[in-house]
C-alpha cells in the first residue's frame, strides 16, 4: 500500500509541482490552477453526494444494486 501511495504521489507532484524544485516544477498559468479546479470539482461533487445520501437513501441503495448487477453480469 505504500508503495502504491508513492507511485499516486508522483503524477500528483507532477501536476501541482514544487517550488524551487527541477525535478517538479510548478506548471506556468492557465495549468498552475487546474488541479485546485479539480480538487474543489471533486469536493462539490462529494458533498452533493453525502447529502444525496442522507436525503434518500433510496437512491444510493438503488446505484448500489445496479453497481452489483453489472458486476454479476460480467464476471460470467
Amino acid at each position: 500500500m505504500v508503495l502504491a501511495l508513492g507511485f499516486i504521489a508522483i503524477p500528483v507532484l507532477g501536476s501541482v509541482g514544487l517550488s524551487g524544485s527541477d525535478l517538479f516544477p510548478v506548471p506556468e498559468a492557465p495549468y498552475n490552477i487546474l488541479p485546485y479546479l479539480f480538487l474543489g470539482y471533486l469536493t462539490i461533487t462529494c458533498g452533493w453526494f453525502f447529502i444525496q445520501r442522507i436525503r434518500s437513501p433510496h437512491v444510493v441503495r438503488s446505484m448500489e444494486k445496479g453497481i452489483a448487477a453489472i458486476h454479476a453480469k460480467f464476471e460470467a
